[in-house]
């Protein structure tokens, strides 16, 4: 059976690259780049040993630098433990309040904002403990009951300041002005003034803490709130005039998409140059003007030019979002090098929370062009963790299972992929494909029927369907076999002829029919020889 068999659809065939259990920690590549620039492919080879990592924040600062970097030193590591050190969440805040020793976590957030202010142990991560507390039901329980248990905390007052900004956010909607209904728009208002009163009184609690200016300007960004804006800017400049927080709060105001403009953005950027050397995290905040315009030119399909200003940007800033243009936009181009697309692909994915689509085309770039199935895996991983629902996903998640010999996890993934009308079909063809090569022919036999019952005109479901049956008698038939010809003629009827696979095997079967039938023919002969004999 597997002689006349040909793998259908992505990554079906079985692969002796996995054995055991689990696979080593950092697999060896199996081939080497061909035809990569040398420093694309260095990029690369780094980019495999850091992704294999298991801890984020050693797999963040050992990821390489992309080439004609200038970034400042200690950029990577105030980025890195900015975005994967222990920061605060709902669990932990939960746990601080039940337990009654909320004391001992505003201690923790006051050694923070200390060093913040600190030269010579300096660290922005006051900030990061605030980057979870959004809008919803259980960040509303946990900030009320944080204020409740500790109303003069200025770190209870931003938090609940978050959580009223978020639910302006939800409030608002996406949806353009003109479909949003008044009374979002009366919510959005209200919950804007709850936080910018949330704001407000954290910084008579506390003046230094720059997270609080960095929600009243995010707050104001919504509109009509101008004089708040230029307020917390003024107090927040001379406290602190190159704190990330507030720095990126304000460049994203003055996007033109908010009524700013690039120069604005470009003014703002130089303000910020003078300090790069002693707050290298202010360079993220600098690059944002070239940021913007990549994303802008994205946006517009203006690929090569998305291209070439994401490219610049990235060669100053860490932050993911020009690696995913330039990564993207050299993809939507026909003659966009798919070796530096997979390399800015890469980039994207150093830092949280990374992009389902992004680590989908990963996956998918690196098992196209390298053959790594077990670095490919990662990105897919990755992917379906961003995005569960997505059938894509899935249905490559599947595949790379597949070509590691996983039959179960294999199945399991189809099964999800199936649930998607777009990757029914081929799901289907490739968990049928795979049992019957394992074979594992009965197994299959269901998805055979569902195949030929919602796909009667597929022809791999009939030739699917014809193995199955030819299984089913033992592995062999007459040619005279109803049920085995039915099926065989039903495959050669929906046979696509632009498929040259299916072609091949109506030929393949037909020929074995053939000389099915002519052995039989003389086997016949012989004993029809043999009783005319006297």
């Amino acid at each position: 059976m597997r002689s006349i068999l040909l793998a259908a659809g992505f990554l079906v065939a079985a692969s002796n690259a996995w054995a055991g259990d689990t696979p080593p920690p950092i697999p060896p590549a199996p081939s080497p780049y061909r035809n990569v620039p040398v420093e694309v492919r260095s990029y690369l080879e780094q980019a495999r040993k850091a992704d294999f990592l298991p801890d984020p924040l050693a797999r963040c600062l050992a990821w390489p630098v992309i080439p004609g970097a200038q970034w400042p030193d200690g950029l990577v590591q105030a980025h890195c433990e900015n975005e994967y050190l222990p920061h605060l969440s709902s669990a932990e805040l939960d746990k601080h309040l039940q337990e009654g020793r909320i004391d001992a976590l505003e201690a923790k957030l006051g050694a923070e904002l200390e060093r913040h202010y600190s030269d010579k142990d300096f660290s922005e991560n006051v900030h990061a403990h605030f980057f979870e507390v959004g809008g919803g039901s259980e960040w509303g329980r946990l900030t009320q009951a944080w204020l409740e248990a500790s109303p003069e905390s200025p770190f209870a007052h931003v938090a609940r300041g978050h959580w009223n900004r978020g639910m302006a956010v939800m409030a608002r909607g996406g949806k353009w002005a003109s479909e949003t209904p008044r009374e979002n728009f009366e919510r959005m208002e209200a919950y804007g003034d709850a936080a910018i009163a949330s704001y407000e009184r954290a910084l008579e609690l506390e003046p230094r803490l720059t997270e609080a200016h960095a929600g009243i300007i995010s707050v104001a960004r919504l509109g009509g709130r101008e004089e708040a804006m230029k307020r917390a800017v003024r107090q927040a400049r001379k406290l602190a005039p190159a704190c990330r927080a507030w720095g990126h709060a304000l460049m994203v105001a003055l996007e033109p998409r908010w009524g700013g403009s690039y120069p604005q953005m470009a003014q703002f950027a130089e303000t910020l140059e003078p300090y790069i050397a002693e707050r290298p995290m202010a360079a993220i905040v600098a690059a944002m003007p070239l940021v913007s315009l990549a994303n802008q030119l994205y946006r517009a399909e203006k690929w090569s030019e998305a291209e070439t200003v994401a490219r610049e940007a990235t060669r100053h800033t860490t932050h993911r979002a020009p690696y995913y243009d330039a990564g993207v936009a050299l993809l939507r181009q026909d003659s966009g090098n798919r070796w530096e697309a997979l390399m800015y692909l890469l980039g994207e994915s150093r830092f949280p929370p990374g992009n389902a689509y992004a680590a989908r085309q990963r996956g998918h770039l690196i098992w196209e062009l390298t053959g790594d199935v077990d670095w490919a895996r990662l990105s897919i991983e990755r992917a379906v963790a961003l995005e569960p629902e997505n059938g894509l996903g899935q249905w490559m998640l599947g595949g790379i299972h597949a070509t590691q010999g996983r039959v179960d996890e294999a199945e399991a993934a189809y099964l999800e992929a199936m649930r998607d009308p777009e990757h029914r079909r081929s799901a289907l063809t490739n968990i049928t494909s795979l049992l019957i090569m394992e074979n594992q022919v009965p197994r299959a036999a269901r998805y055979v029927e569902t195949l030929t019952t919602e796909y009667p005109d597929y022809g791999w479901g009939w030739f699917y369907k014809t193995l199955v049956v030819i299984d089913r008698k033992g592995g062999t038939f007459s040619p005279d076999d109803k049920e085995v010809m039915a099926a065989f003629d039903k495959f050669e009827q929906t046979a696509d002829p632009d498929d040259p696979e299916q072609l091949r095997q109506v030929q393949a079967l037909r020929d074995s029919h053939r000389r099915m039938r002519e052995m039989m023919d003389e086997a016949d002969a012989r004993m029809e020889g043999r009783a005319g004999k006297p």
